[in-house]
């Protein structure tokens, strides 16, 4: 299973986790993410004890 952590209000950006806070992802409608958003995601994922230095860039078409 995977917990929704955070959606922005216009539901553009996504944080997504497995409950363990081993895997997490930030998902984003566009190719490009705005920092406030990113910034804010990475938050999140922080504040639930995921390790923001395993994040890595992926963007796929």
């Amino acid at each position: 299973p995977y917990w929704v952590l955070w959606v922005d209000e216009g539901y553009r950006t996504a944080v997504v986790g497995s409950p363990n806070g081993q895997v997490g992802w930030i998902l984003n409608r566009d190719p490009e993410i705005p920092e406030d958003r990113l910034t804010a995601a990475r938050e999140v994922l922080d504040f639930n004890g995921y390790d923001l230095s395993q994040l890595e860039r992926s963007v796929t078409p």
